[in-house]
């Protein structure tokens, strides 16, 4: 054999055996230490409270970077202070196993011995119980391998499978259990009386009540539970000074659970707008149930709204005739289902879930007649006089001003469960200007989780939408969903959510010299854009921003949760992450989506073909004099042989008083004096202009 054939052969079996012991073709796995993995469940899934400062773990201290991290997992369960937990270790299967079955709440019972390896487990019980879930799989020899390293696609695909369950929990088996408090009086007798404006509920004479004893009686048909707060006894009867009940005082233990789908056919309306006219229609469908409906139509000043109740859900219409068109707005309200549990052991609430899934649509459209066919034709305007002639045929009612208005108070009782009950209270507030035709259809979900005193919250959003947004709107449907035993409010949530359209307007003017001026107006455009159509020295440019806006507020004061202080807010969708806009594109000439503006295009072909080829820059106007907000062209008559004025830079000795943009275009921004520089690129040949912006009241 040739020796260096021989070299190669044992060059190439040396390198195979090197490459078979490191994993020649496999990435290594990316390893997460055990502080990350906290940090990601708090993330994900939304643990944010603030946390005890006191470390839980010696070997923690408030100096590490993952301290916070630790103390919310320790306050939320995820981990116990005597799991012997190390943030610098590695995430095992055991560790994901025994975090995760903790944060979806997972009761352990006891461990699988069919898994062949379980008890070299530290957590038997949790990897049981996450093979049972489908978490991890057994081999073929039915090992698990629990001190297995998890890598991380892995581990973040499990905890988003997790954090998914928690945020939908459905709780298809109901449970109702409640245990009152023995120790509390409850007074037998029904009122004669009960006046909830001054908060007095009165006795027949000789009826015992105490300070503190629970008052329940009928109203309605439903149960109200209220408190003693103070009792007199007098010859005419029992006067009792109620307060409200705190059910961790009057209950001992409660058990509550339950998923379902509102029917709103069977809702009982508790309050109607005071203003308006009202009218009622109840009628009911030969067979089916989901053709029950309640109408309800009122007016409030000018605007008629109707309200429709069936058992799929809410509808809603506004309408409002204006000059020359009319304003018009859809909402559909369906397939609401609450979803909670709560359970309270020895007069404390142990956990709370309160989370209202639901499905929704809006229809918005403003329409209005043509601005010639309203004012007339002002395509032969001198560009000098447009505004002012605008300004002078706009009339205000074209558009709605903002209003808000109630819509109805819902309370709907609780199948399987009569003590309980969904209050929902829906209110609108509408504006807009212009014009505009909008179709949004959305899925939400919102809610809230409590455990160990701390709350997380519960937020997603889904929506499609088609928009043709030419002027300023806000359609924001207000929707409160509380959470009761009987009279007695547990926790609530409050919602906010609606399109948000502004437009800001530019007008373009030219004269015969060229002379190009850009002025910002808060007139609205469509209607100078109506205005400026067919006058050749008239141009309009808009810059919108659309958006889906919707927030949340969780567990207002007069809750039980609100009391323990558990309430809190958030902003779900906005201008950043709620775009209604095609690649949140905002400049528009014509109606169309433009990526710059190009009305300063317009003149550039025809002052390029009059410029002179001269030994220096030459320009019309060495002095150019304006006002604060006006715009000026610096024209450019002549350049040197081989410069094009796209070679030009621009710049300003104060730029808070006058600036040049890069086309040459001189913005006064508030009295002064400045000198801008025009120069080649090169720097070879250059110019001055001096500038005066005079005061504005000159």
């Amino acid at each position: 054999m040739p020796r260096v054939f021989r070299r190669d052969l044992i060059f190439v079996t040396v390198l195979s055996c090197i490459l078979s012991l490191t994993g020649c073709g496999k990435e290594p796995a990316e390893q997460i230490l055990l502080g990350e993995w906290l940090h990601m469940i708090n993330t994900e899934a939304n643990i944010v409270h603030d946390p005890s400062p006191v470390p839980y773990l010696m070997n923690v201290s408030e100096e590490h970077m993952y301290f916070t991290d630790v103390q919310r997992a320790v306050e939320w369960n995820v981990i116990d202070e005597s799991a012997g937990f190390d943030p610098n270790s590695p995430l095992t299967r055991e560790w994901a196993a025994y975090t995760l079955i903790n944060l979806a709440g997972t009761e352990v019972s006891a461990a699988d011995n069919t898994i062949r390896d379980i008890r070299k487990s530290s957590f038997p019980l949790h990897m049981s119980a996450a093979v049972k879930a489908g978490m991890f799989k057994t081999d073929k020899h039915d090992r698990i391998e629990p001190e297995k390293e998890l890598d991380r696609d892995e581990a973040e695909e499990l905890l988003r499978k997790t954090v998914a369950f928690i945020d939908r929990k459905i709780f298809d088996e109901p449970v109702f259990s409640i245990v009152w408090n023995k120790d509390i009086h409850t007074v037998e007798e029904e009122p004669d009386r009960v006046d909830l404006n001054t908060m007095r509920a009165y006795y027949p004479p000789g009826t015992s009540v105490s300070p503190g004893d629970v008052i329940r009686y009928e109203e309605d048909g439903r149960i109200c539970t209220f408190q003693a707060e103070d009792a007199e006894m007098t010859d005419q009867g029992t006067e009792v000074v109620l307060k409200e009940a705190d059910p961790e005082d009057i209950l001992e233990d409660a058990d509550i659970c339950h998923t379902f789908e509102i029917d709103f056919s069977q809702a009982e309306i508790l309050d109607l707008p005071a203003e308006g006219f009202h009218s009622y229609t109840k009628a009911t469908g030969v067979s089916l149930m989901s053709t029950q409906r309640l109408e309800k139509v009122f007016n409030i000043n000018g605007t008629d709204v109707a309200v429709r109740l069936t058992s799929a859900g809410i509808a809603a219409e506004v309408t409002r005739a204006l000059n020359g068109g009319g304003f018009q707005a859809e909402l559909n309200l369906n397939h609401v289902r609450p979803s909670w549990r709560w359970k309270l052991l020895a007069g404390n609430t142990e956990d709370m879930y309160f989370r209202i899934d639901y499905e929704s649509s809006q229809k918005v459209a403003l329409r209005k007649a043509e601005s010639t066919f309203l004012y007339g034709d002002l395509s032969a305007v001198d560009p000098a006089h447009f505004l002012s002639s605008v300004r002078s045929a706009f009339r205000p009612d074209e558009s709605l001003a903002a209003v808000s208005f109630p819509l109805c108070t819902l309370r709907v009782p609780v199948p399987e469960a009569p003590l309980l009950n969904i209050t929902m209270q829906l209110s609108l507030d509408l504006s807009a200007e212009g014009r505009m035709e909008l179709s949004l259809a959305q899925k939400g979900t919102a809610g809230m989780e409590i455990r160990n005193g701390h709350m997380r919250r519960i937020a997603d959003n889904q929506h499609k939408e088609e928009a043709v947004i030419h002027g300023d709107l806000s359609a924001l449907v207000n929707t409160s969903f509380g959470f009761n035993l009987e009279n007695l409010k547990l926790a609530d949530i409050s919602l906010t959510a609606g399109p948000v359209a502004s437009v800001d307007s530019t007008v373009h003017l030219y004269d015969r010299n060229h002379e190009h001026m850009v002025i910002q107006s808060d007139l609205p455009a469509d209607l100078l854009n109506d205005a400026a159509r067919g006058n050749p020295d008239v141009f309009i440019c808009a810059d919108i921003d659309a958006f889906l806006l919707m927030q949340a507020s969780y567990n207002s004061p007069g809750t039980l949760a609100g009391k323990a202080g558990l309430s809190g807010s958030q902003t779900i969708l906005d201008q950043d992450s709620g775009s209604l806009l095609p690649e949140n594109k905002k400049h528009m000439e014509n109606w169309h989506f433009v990526e710059r503006c190009t009305r300063g295009d317009r003149l550039k072909a025809a002052r390029d073909s009059e410029i002179l080829v001269t030994d220096t820059i030459r320009i019309a106007d060495y002095t150019l004099i304006m006002d604060p907000g006006e715009s000026k062209q610096i024209h450019i008559t002549g350049m040197p042989k081989g410069y094009g004025t796209d070679t030009l830079v621009y710049s300003s000795d104060d730029s808070g008083t006058a600036y040049a943009d890069s086309s040459g275009c001189v913005h006064g921004k508030q009295s002064g004096s400045t000198i801008i520089h025009i120069q080649t690129a090169d720097g070879r040949y250059a110019v001055n202009c001096s500038v005066l912006v005079r005061s504005k009241n000159k």
